[in-house]
């Protein structure tokens, strides 16, 4: 094929690579950030998907809520008074989901924390805590299953961006 024809083909397939790329992007996520005053963790949150509820009236956290009520991100901090280790909470919170009949498929302690994820009836969730100064920051996860490919990016951005408090 000469230089020619190429050029007269690139030029008839430019349009529809454009429009193709264009569909499948996602539109950005616009994230807004929760600061808790009395325990001094932050995440972001997409305004988007989810509004802020009312802060709980201890001031250990808040939740947001999708409009339909199927997306939760729940975050709070709690003093460590009986001294636990990220290990032992990670056991006592994965027992208490499988109480609820959850299926746990990661369960993992890391450096001054851990993450736990499963599924609960149709639903998944993830939950990352942080042990700093005594204090677990943590946050909660919840979406029904089939919203997977929509969430995992916003879930894994939270994940990475999440602060801790003191």
């Amino acid at each position: 094929m000469s230089v020619s024809a190429l050029r007269r083909r690139s030029r008839r397939l430019l349009p529809a690579t454009v429009v193709v790329g264009l569909a499948f992007q996602a539109p950005p996520v616009d994230y807004h950030t929760y600061r808790n005053a009395r325990f001094g963790y932050s995440i972001p949150y997409p305004a988007a998907l989810v509004r802020p509820q009312p802060e709980a009236p201890n001031g250990d956290g808040r939740r947001f809520v999708s409009a339909d009520g199927a997306t939760t991100l729940t975050v709070y901090g709690s003093h460590n008074a009986l001294d636990h280790t990220a290990h032992q909470q990670l056991t006592m919170s994965r027992q208490s989901w499988q109480e609820k009949g959850a299926t746990v498929t990661l369960a993992k302690v890391l450096p001054g924390g851990y993450v736990l994820s499963g599924t609960l009836h149709t639903s998944i969730f993830y939950e990352k805590a942080s042990l700093q100064n005594g204090v677990f920051s943590t946050f909660i996860w919840q979406y029904p299953a089939a919203q997977k490919p929509r969430l995992d990016a916003v879930v894994s951005y939270t994940a990475r961006t999440f602060r801790p408090g003191r």
